[in-house]
């Protein structure tokens, strides 16, 4: 019987490619969680930095970092065996998540102190 599944190499570059979209998706949502602003001037005239962190951010970047941890386990799977379709269905869904995320997180209101 002629089996159809693909060649290790090209899964295994997939599956790297998949991983690679994720962290950068990850590092771009990263790159959000702090929000600087200024309070007003004390008697002295200089105003003091405060810096805080951004819900939607932290929220993407736990998201991505899940999305990363469970694409470094379908390589690991795709280098020892051909893992099913519904894997990798659930591992582009997961990359295509994780690479929209920036933009979403971008999106968001971002509050005004």
């Amino acid at each position: 019987m002629h089996n159809k599944s693909m060649a290790n190499g090209p899964r295994i570059i997939i599956a790297s490619t998949l991983l690679l979209i994720a962290v950068l998706g990850t590092i771009g949502v990263a790159t959000q969680i702090e929000i600087a602003y200024y309070l007003p001037p004390a008697s002295t005239g200089t105003a003091l930095k405060k810096i805080t962190l951004f819900g939607p951010a932290v929220a993407g970047t736990i998201f991505g970092l899940l999305v990363v941890i469970g694409l470094v386990a379908h390589l690991l799977v795709t280098i020892k065996r051909n893992p099913p379709r519904w894997i990798w269905a659930a591992a582009l869904a997961c990359t295509f998540l994780a690479a929209i995320a920036p933009f979403i997180v971008a999106a968001a209101h971002r509050p005004v102190f």
